[in-house]
């Protein structure tokens, strides 16, 4: 299994920044990445672009059963209740990141303690 930690960080008039780190069952890195965006959304929008962007990393790197963890309990909680049809952005989002997650063998999501998270926030 191997554990994905991403977050986002926005500043105004500036844009957003994701964060992520891989690791291994022993708790080593195997890769990190930062992104950079200039547009600016909302926290909230920001979150649910960096996991995406985390998905997508986790497939080109061609890994398999990805244990992600973020400290935003909305993203994990929408997550977990798939069955939401409701067609807000946010949700168009998260059917992106079902949509390619179909190339992982195996794919969870579940919020973590701010402090559990802290590599990845210093990186976004």
């Amino acid at each position: 299994m191997i554990n994905a930690n991403f977050d986002a960080s926005i500043k105004i008039g500036k844009g957003m920044g994701f964060g992520l780190v891989f690791r291994n069952h022993k708790g080593e890195v195997l890769a990190s990445a930062t992104r950079l965006e200039d547009q600016c959304y909302s926290p909230q929008i920001a979150e649910y672009l960096a996991f995406k962007w985390s998905i997508q990393m986790a497939n080109q790197l061609l890994l398999q059963n990805v244990f992600f963890e973020t400290d935003c309990r909305e993203i994990a909680s929408a997550w977990r209740n798939a069955s939401s049809k409701d067609c807000t952005y946010l949700d168009a989002i998260l059917q992106d990141c079902r949509d390619i997650t179909t190339h992982i063998d195996t794919v969870a999501l579940v919020h973590t303690k701010k402090i559990g998270n802290i590599v990845a926030d210093s990186l976004a």
